[in-house]
């Protein structure tokens, strides 16, 4: 997926920054119209995936991917704006970005895990990719913003 949205998004940014702002809002669309049906139904039959794919001795675990499916929709909402600083050449900000969100999952795990157990690392995994995603949008918004004045 990256390999076709990373170029598109250099070729608009470097060449036709009109439209930037709008492809971004497409192919956001489109991979949110292609992977919320899909995680979607994975969230409301996780039961029965579980079930089906390891044993009903596995259904303790529903609670844990329920917790990473959403975060797989975080993910898949904010996935198009997190590759553009690093389709523009700013792999500074895209490292920060990933290490801000590796911080958070840390501080998550380590501040949860003895109230919360092995489900902390799941709620970890969502709030480092709140964070990640959320620095990675305000960047990406002064980027548009700067684009169009």
């Amino acid at each position: 997926l990256s390999t076709a949205i990373i170029p598109q998004m250099a070729s608009d940014f470097f060449s036709d920054k009109k439209n930037l702002k709008k492809n971004i809002f497409i192919q956001t669309g489109l991979i949110m119209v292609i992977g919320f049906p899909i995680i979607g139904s994975m969230l409301l039959f996780t039961d029965n995936i579980i079930v089906l794919w390891m044993g009903a001795e596995y259904l303790s675990a529903v609670p844990i991917v329920r917790i990473l499916l959403i975060g797989v929709l975080i993910r898949i909402t904010f996935y198009v704006i997190n590759q553009l600083p690093g389709s523009i050449g700013n792999a500074k900000v895209k490292f920060l970005g990933g290490f801000f969100g590796l911080i958070c999952w840390l501080s998550i795990i380590l501040l949860s895990y003895k109230e919360f157990g092995v489900l902390s690392f799941a709620y970890g995994m969502v709030g480092g990719t709140i964070g990640s995603s959320s620095l990675m949008l305000f960047y990406s918004i002064k980027i548009i913003k700067n684009v169009n004045s």
